[in-house]
């Protein structure tokens, strides 16, 4: 239930009840932490003192890691919606999954977003939400996808293959 900060040298910072597991990987971006819990509750907290700033419900238990794009913007996953928040805490936008998602969400360098869910499809999400290509494993995706240098995404599938996708979408290659 707790959000720990510590110090450099492993003594305690501040530690935050966020009201129930936490099971996502928080995201600190300049003065700001942003973290999810079991509680369908998102938090941004100030890094140096643990205070909430924002705490905004989801519908759904924001399970996965948090990625941060140039401007602040939070991205993460609560039930079968990928959420976009700004650093001021609103709702940008959620973009809707056919199931759940449990992958932690890769932004590349065009703001494009990546996101497998339980639907065994990993999106490719335009910065304004809007869905830019789907494909389909042969399984659920709730593996964090990774964009490497050249822009291709790789990701693992519950059908025991890891993909390499090019950025608009197509097969490099899988395998086993």
């Amino acid at each position: 239930r707790n959000l720990y900060a510590l110090n450099p040298d492993g003594t305690l910072l501040w530690r935050r009840d966020l009201g129930a597991d936490i099971y996502a990987t928080p995201a600190v971006f300049g003065d700001a932490v942003y973290a999810g819990s079991d509680a369908n509750f998102f938090f941004i907290l100030e890094a140096a003192t643990g205070e909430v700033r924002v705490h905004l419900r989801t519908e759904g238990d924001v399970d996965t890691g948090i990625a941060v794009n140039e401007e602040g913007q939070a991205f993460f996953g609560a039930g079968r919606d990928l959420w976009c928040v700004t650093p001021q805490g609103t709702l940008a936008w959620r973009f809707r999954a056919g199931d759940k998602i449990f992958s932690a969400p890769a932004i590349a360098d065009d703001g494009t977003i990546y996101v497998g869910a339980q639907d065994d499809y990993l999106y490719a999400i335009q910065p304004s939400g809007e869905l830019r290509w789907r494909y389909r494993a042969g399984g659920d995706v709730d593996s964090s996808p990774v964009i490497g240098d050249d822009g291709t995404i790789y990701f693992g599938s519950d059908d025991h293959r890891v993909y390499a996708l090019d950025r608009n979408g197509t097969l490099r290659f899988r395998v086993e």
